[in-house]
């Protein structure tokens, strides 16, 4: 099961580069920031944006501006688990198992 997982994962990152140039991060950021969900929330959960996946600085900063509480993912290392973590800001960041 974990090989084929593997190779999913391969796959779908493999998509994800060969798509990802052409998309606009800012307009996904907006869309975002502009729907009623994130207006209404006063916690926003998101990953922290890595190589080719859709850029979530400028989300998490204007969260972060609006006084929103903000927390991001780190995998826990041998465990399979996911855990969040309120930050303040980006400047808190560390690298974890993916990044």
């Amino acid at each position: 099961m974990d090989e084929i997982k593997k190779r999913l994962r391969r796959y779908c990152r493999q998509i994800r580069d060969n798509n990802s140039a052409g998309h606009d991060c800012r307009a996904v950021t907006q869309a975002l920031v502009n729907s009623r969900a994130f207006r209404e929330a006063s916690v926003i959960l998101t990953y922290v944006s890595i190589n080719s996946e859709t850029d979530t600085r400028e989300l998490i900063n204007t969260a972060m501006e609006l006084k929103k509480t903000v927390a991001v993912p780190l995998c826990v290392p041998k465990t399979h688990k996911m855990d969040f973590y309120v930050i303040g800001s980006l400047n808190e960041l560390r690298t974890g198992s993916y990044g």
